[in-house]
């Protein structure tokens, strides 16, 4: 994979290599190295959690060290960093942004219709999806008030977060599954409330967003 990432990298006439994600940083590392040019890596999250990764083993601590320069979207990420030897000065703050001519309020709620809460984001276990069902869960049962969820966005656990949410007799009922969406900003509007489950985060924009 390494090998047809260089070779890519090789045909083009870039000034750096930017790596969007923490896990892709050593990819970027190995191909500015072989093609001579800089790179720039990326924090994505709170440093601990992204060192800490199991699939990235002893490659996360290095995936933090080897690019010269970095990007993090928060700045308890880069306080983090020290805790890990690295120097904070080859780390530069970037502040997620959103464009307020797309994601701004909608009209008043109907307080007389159901509560709609969405989730957005991957559907994948650092996500923690299964605590949007888990509380779709509890509040079926506790509150009068008919509560709609609505996760959207698909992953690699899409199939068992939709297997739970049957199980629970929460799918299709009270628990939609609605995959991505173009018109974010328009169900944004739609929605009385934004849940977040996430085991760590840096600076979301789905939180920015709403």
């Amino acid at each position: 994979r390494l090998r047809k990432f260089v070779k890519y990298i090789g045909m083009g006439d870039y000034d750096f290599v930017y790596s969007q994600q923490f896990c892709t940083n050593l990819y970027a590392v190995a191909a500015s190295f072989f093609c001579g040019v800089p790179c720039i890596g990326s924090i994505r999250n709170d440093v601990i959690s992204e060192v800490r990764d199991r699939d990235l083993g002893l490659l996360g601590w290095f995936s933090l060290i080897l690019p010269a320069q970095m990007v993090a979207n928060s700045r308890l990420g880069i306080e983090n960093a020290k805790k890990y030897f690295r120097n904070p000065k080859g780390i530069h703050f970037l502040p997620n942004v959103v464009d307020t001519n797309v994601f701004f309020p909608g009209n008043q709620k109907d307080p007389t219709a159901p509560f709609k809460v969405i989730t957005v984001g991957t559907v994948w276990k650092p996500k923690r999806m299964d605590r949007v069902i888990e509380i779709a869960a509890i509040l079926n049962h506790r509150i009068n008030r008919k509560v709609i969820f609505e996760i959207f966005g698909d992953g690699e656990q899409l199939d068992v977060m939709k297997k739970l949410a049957e199980s629970k007799h929460l799918l299709n009922s009270t628990l939609f599954f609605r995959g991505r969406s173009s018109e974010i900003a328009s169900e944004y509007r739609k929605a009385n409330a934004l849940l977040l489950t996430s085991d760590h985060e840096g600076t979301p924009n789905v939180v920015l967003e709403a």
